[in-house]
């Protein structure tokens, strides 16, 4: 079993350059549009997330005593949040 814990945030590593390793807004303030706390309606429930732009949930395994959790072991979804 997996639980959702959190949803996960973007960092801003995705808005530095490599080469330059300047820092730019991109990707992030694209993706705020429609990704952001603000827009996904959760602003209200954390005001934390009102400018972070989410990609994700963070899940903690809950396996059963002697159970191991595997790369390509197949993940059924049981219920939705």
């Amino acid at each position: 079993e997996l639980l959702s814990v959190k949803p996960c945030d973007r960092c801003k590593v995705t808005t530095i350059d490599a080469e330059s390793l300047v820092s730019g807004r991109e990707p992030l303030a694209m993706l705020g549009t429609f990704r952001s706390g603000r827009a996904l309606g959760w602003a209200a429930k954390e005001r934390s997330w009102t400018h972070a732009v989410f990609f994700g949930w963070n899940m903690v395994a809950q396996p059963p005593p002697g159970a191991v959790l595997a790369v390509g072991d197949a993940v059924e979804v049981t219920a939705r949040r």
